[in-house]
């Protein structure tokens, strides 16, 4: 599920992960990790689903992004 209006989105080095970043608008940053499902029947990836154990909260985007890309 994408989140409304991410203020970044970021992918892991092999693409089997995206990572996005929202700007909580309270001085805090959400990080929310989603992985790529595939569809045995078409061969290939149709879509993202979230990782539930991978949801950050961070104080800066800088440390929203390092948080993001320690996957």
């Amino acid at each position: 599920m994408m989140r409304e209006n991410p203020t970044m989105v970021r992918y892991s080095h092999d693409g089997e992960y995206r990572f996005e970043i929202i700007d909580g608008k309270n001085g805090a940053f959400q990080v929310w990790g989603q992985k790529k499902i595939y569809d045995d029947y078409m061969g290939d990836w149709f879509g993202w689903t979230d990782v539930c154990d991978y949801a950050h909260i961070a104080d800066t985007i800088e440390r929203a992004i390092e948080k993001a890309m320690k996957r």
